[in-house]
């Protein structure tokens, strides 16, 4: 089923790479044992995803990008839909060429505060001012 996703993910346009980003996001959240649902209203993030020991929950924005001919990521983080400042987190997923997924929680507050404002871009998926938030073996909502 991943490569089915990644292919998907690769060869679609962007709303079919974004609704397969949010797949693999949904399946990710569960595989950490989160309780995941697809937000309806768009307005605070594409999922829910609750703690179901505590009942804590977050809402996250997913961000899927491929990457570009540079070897960059551009993540478009507000639009005319969108705006990922609604939002607890944001869950970057870089698409690499062969289709392996660089994944990255990036918590709202610290984008505002480094004055990240309508998109972000990744040089490199290993270093980096964001690669402390890459997410390695699983996600840890806090």
């Amino acid at each position: 089923m991943i490569a089915t996703i990644f292919d998907a993910i690769v060869r679609s346009d962007r709303n079919g790479r974004g609704a397969a980003g949010e797949t693999f996001a949904s399946d990710l959240l569960k595989a950490a044992g989160y309780d995941v649902q697809k937000r309806v209203e768009k307005k605070c993030g594409d999922l829910r995803a609750a703690d179901t020991d505590t009942g804590e929950f977050w809402n996250i924005e997913v961000k899927t990008a491929k990457q570009r001919p540079d070897g960059k990521f551009c993540f478009q983080l507000i639009n005319k839909t969108q705006d990922y400042r609604h939002s607890d987190y944001v869950l970057l997923l870089a698409i690499l060429r062969g289709g392996k997924v660089a994944s990255y929680l990036i918590p709202v507050k610290t984008l505002q505060k480094r004055g990240v404002k309508k998109s972000l871009t990744i040089c490199n998926v290993n270093s980096g001012m964001w690669s402390h938030f890459r997410v390695k073996r699983t996600v840890k909502l806090v």
